[in-house]
């Protein structure tokens, strides 16, 4: 999920790079999962829409966007397993002018489900999840 939390803080620092599916951004994004991925698609467009809103993000207090844990991995087959993901969020949502409109922070969970193509794991599905069975951790704003 480290490679997943660099791609989504790489396109974040300029959202407007996610309306252009060839930039280096958008490549390594998509690069993260299975062919033609609804979530992944949905994502680009929310991220595009806060670029051309002039929404830049950059790390709050924490010093990063998103610092993911794994947990609860349930293998389905030797290609296929699902987890749990839970996150702490430290952002500050700013203006072109680099003024912070809006902090935000807390943890989030996600329930992931990834698969091996080629001998790379690759995500298929993600969803939101309770953070009920995520670790404690000292959460930001």
């Amino acid at each position: 999920m480290d490679r997943y939390d660099s791609a989504v803080a790489a396109i974040l620092t300029d959202p407007r790079v996610a309306s252009n599916p060839d930039s280096d951004e958008v490549q390594a994004y998509l690069a993260l999962f299975t062919g033609s991925s609804s979530f992944a698609d949905g994502a680009l467009a929310s991220w595009a829409r806060e670029g051309e809103a002039g929404r830049f993000y950059r790390p709050g207090p924490r010093g990063e966007l998103t610092d993911s844990t794994v947990t609860e991995v349930t293998p389905a087959s030797e290609d296929e397993a699902s987890f749990t993901v839970c996150a702490v969020n430290s952002m500050e949502i700013t203006d072109s002018a680099g003024n912070v409109v809006e902090s935000v922070g807390g943890q989030t969970a996600a329930t992931v489900v990834a698969v091996r193509v080629e001998r790379v794991w690759q995500l298929r599905d993600l969803t939101e999840a309770s953070t009920t069975g995520c670790p404690e951790r000292e959460s930001e704003e």
